[in-house]
């Protein structure tokens, strides 16, 4: 879970010591997820899938696809880090209907969020994903 530990304001509580934001981006922590599966074009912003990404399931290049969209809005190369089920399917190069399909089952299981008609991987899911990604970037 991306979590980031808040200093404690005064010394009167010490339970401050356990709050967090879960809405900061750790920036290391999607550059560890994603550096072995894309690259992004420094001119056109596109997401350029590298060799491991060919290990990838259907589920994974979609989290990977969408964090790559959160990649581009960190960068400041993208307006939104949300994509709608084609823009995934475009940019992924997955069926749309298999799309749609993966779509309502991660975010079922919380591994994704919508909002309005698009899709975006939480900040506090990255430790979740880097961990079951991490197995196919090291093989």
């Amino acid at each position: 879970m991306n979590v980031t530990v808040k200093p404690p304001e005064n010394e009167e509580n010490p339970l401050e010591e356990l709050l967090i934001s879960q809405s900061e981006l750790n920036k290391g922590k999607l550059l560890e997820v994603l550096k072995d599966f894309i690259r992004i074009d420094i001119d056109t912003g596109e997401i350029i899938p590298i060799s491991d990404y060919a290990y990838l399931t259907i589920w994974q290049r979609i989290i990977v696809t969408l964090l790559g969209a959160k990649a581009l809005k960190a960068l400041g190369k993208r307006d939104k880090e949300t994509m709608s089920p084609k823009e995934l399917s475009d940019k992924s190069w997955i069926n749309y209907n298999s799309v749609r399909s993966y779509l309502s089952q991660l975010e079922t299981s919380k591994t994704i969020s919508k909002l309005g008609s698009e899709y975006y991987v939480p900040n506090y899911n990255l430790e979740k994903i880097r961990l079951e990604l991490i197995k196919i970037g090291e093989s």
